[in-house]
């Protein structure tokens, strides 16, 4: 069971579900999510080790990759796909959501007067 608790965790298997068939090295991960690279090599060896994602050596340079072969990568993948689909819904409703908070809040305050 993965922890999505941390934002970095999160972004992982994010960039890796959405492209299934990249490898990367860890300076190319870092940049492209605007990570620490401390913090991410450490989340990159726990995924490693469980099996989500697969590591290669080439020369003295670890390329990083998704494990399609990992038994539960349909499930996960389908979860990080809903969760990126909810999340642009409420990016694109947030505008409305605005107005709508501020709509009713001042009928609040103008019901109180």
């Amino acid at each position: 069971m993965i922890s999505l608790r941390s934002q970095v965790t999160r972004k992982i298997p994010k960039l890796f579900f959405l492209n299934p068939q990249e490898t990367l090295y860890v300076n190319e991960l870092s940049r492209t999510l605007g990570l620490d690279k401390r913090n991410l090599v450490k989340k990159l060896h726990e995924q490693d080790h469980k099996g989500i994602l697969k590591s290669e050596k080439r020369g003295n340079l670890r390329l990083y990759g998704v494990n399609p072969e990992f038994p539960l990568y349909h499930e996960y993948r389908k979860n990080v796909l809903k969760t990126i689909r909810v999340e642009e819904r409420l990016i694109r409703s947030a505008g409305t959501a605005k107005k709508e908070i501020i709509y009713v809040g001042f009928n609040k305050f103008r019901a109180i007067s």
